[in-house]
């Protein structure tokens, strides 16, 4: 009797932390997709006062600088601080690192800022009015990047403690400051733009502390490099960051193509990045930051690739259906979103197609980056970084070459191609590293049939479509958008029973 109720006891709790689990990740899809609806009210405000305006362009090109110089020290510190929060005595070792990098940071924004006109002219072939803009708005952009950088360090802390949706609401109630700003700031500038930037982004980060250290966590500034953990840690930290910021150089180079083939080019290409910003933040943010520390849990166990390559079925699933939902509804939401003010028709066809483009990605890139996550949970970020080095460097190649043709569709479909490739060599470096104990078999066929059931909602969509005709962007979005969605979930939902009985 007394096993019996043991047995209850561990199954109640049990499922009770599944349940307490499933609230957080339903709240923080919740927290993070109202956060990136207010984020497309903002673009659609900027996108209605500037258009595709050089003042944007400097905006973008500006940002993108700031970008690839602190948006790769977010994840590289997220990726080495989550295995190493929970163990107590390390805690020195910690304040080390983080003493040091972003001490080396901001000697970099420094540096970056005195020779700004330089780096601006050097890699841009923009009229004189696009180097002051962008000169001008550079330091502000910097600062903004670079305290944003930290979010990457509080992030760990809540995710290790639990607390996954505490930097959500904080990025939710900001963003909203930022939206009202927009709305009541009349003859808005490009320069009252990125101040605002500035201040939301400073007021996001500093509650985001605030609650840490309210949290239990404890900062104490700290250098020494002969720390052993430290230099454990920087050899984990160096590798991540490198691959991660291969990735940006990718972003960096797509930026200076674009500003070498006329005004507006830039901002198009931003615009779709924004799009696959939402998408990325919304379903593929959230499960990896749920499920990289269960992951990195699992690793060593007898069905780690098991659960691994379940987790990239399911995650496949998910970014095919933003594929099909953008090919049926994109442009509509892009009218929706976008076309008013300064943002016209001819702007919505580019930038409907650059996004198709690299919706067309989504899978892939998704099931790439849990590939490398497990690579991570492993302690090998070499592999990675190699990968990405090669990927990145035939990225910048297929890109220029294509866009020399093709203009800025060859951008985007030079990022599409080495998206593929670079799936394909970590796949082999995988089999080859660990092994492969996962039905191949099964794999291809649970991954073709969804690729099926993509085609078969495509299909019924656009029958729809024919029979209703247009009935106007906003209609179109939501009743196609419907349409879509339960179409493609139906079909899911056969196939998991299917599988279920096979």
């Amino acid at each position: 009797m007394l096993e019996r109720a043991n047995i209850r006891k561990v199954g109640k709790r049990v499922n009770e932390e599944k349940f307490t689990a499933t609230k957080q990740l339903l709240l923080m899809m919740i927290l993070t997709i109202v956060t990136q609806v207010v984020m497309l009210l903002k673009v659609s405000i900027v996108a209605s006062s500037f258009g595709t305006s050089i003042e944007m362009d400097a905006f973008n090109f500006a940002n993108n600088i700031g970008n690839f110089i602190y948006s790769f020290i977010g994840a590289g510190v997220t990726t080495v601080l989550i295995p190493n929060l929970v163990n107590k005595e390390k805690n020195n070792s910690i304040n080390i690192f983080i003493s040091i990098l972003y001490s080396s940071a901001f000697i970099v924004l420094v540096v970056v800022h005195i020779f700004r006109r330089y780096i601006v002219a050097g890699l841009s072939n923009g009229s004189d009015e696009f180097i002051l803009i962008t000169c001008n708005i550079m330091f502000i952009t910097l600062i903004t990047q670079y305290i944003n950088s930290f979010t990457g360090a509080t992030n760990a802390i809540f995710q290790c403690s639990g607390k996954f949706n505490f930097p959500k609401f904080i990025t939710l109630s900001t963003t909203i400051f930022l939206v009202l700003l927009l709305i009541f700031t009349p003859n808005l500038t490009v320069y009252k733009y990125v101040y605002f930037i500035l201040i939301t982004t400073v007021v996001n980060v500093a509650f985001q502390i605030y609650l840490a250290i309210k949290g239990g966590y404890s900062f104490k500034f700290s250098i020494d490099f002969k720390d052993i953990e430290f230099r454990k840690m920087m050899k984990v930290f160096a590798p991540t960051v490198l691959s991660t910021g291969l990735y940006q150089v990718s972003l960096l180079t797509d930026s200076i193509i674009s500003s070498n083939l006329g005004q507006g080019e830039i901002s198009k290409l931003s615009y779709s990045n924004t799009i696959m910003t939402l998408i990325n933040t919304v379903i593929l943010s959230n499960i990896m930051t749920y499920f990289y520390p269960k992951i990195a849990k699992d690793i060593n166990k007898e069905d780690g690739q098991k659960k691994l390559f379940d987790l990239g079925i399911y995650i496949v699933g998910i970014m095919v259906l933003m594929v099909v939902g953008f090919i049926t509804v994109g442009r509509d939401a892009i009218v929706v979103l976008y076309e008013r003010g300064n943002f016209t028709s001819s702007v919505t066809s580019t930038v409907y197609m650059c996004t198709l483009i690299y919706v067309l990605g989504l899978p892939i890139n998704a099931f790439r980056d849990l590939i490398y996550r497990y690579f991570y949970a492993k302690g090998d970020t070499l592999t990675p970084f190699r990968n990405s080095l090669l990927i990145s460097f035939l990225n910048i190649v297929i890109s220029i070459i294509l866009a020399r043709f093709i203009g800025i569709y060859g951008i985007v479909l030079g990022t599409l191609i080495t998206s593929y490739m670079s799936l394909g060599i970590i796949l082999f470096k995988f089999s080859r590293k660990f092994g492969f104990n996962y039905n191949k078999k099964l794999f291809v066929i649970r991954n073709t049939m969804i690729c099926g059931i993509a085609l078969i909602t495509l299909v019924g969509v656009f029958v729809i479509r024919g029979v209703f005709s247009d009935l106007g962007s906003l209609m179109n979005l939501i009743l196609y958008g419907v349409c879509t969605i339960l179409i493609y979930t139906c079909g899911i939902l056969f196939l998991s029973k299917f599988n279920r009985e096979q």
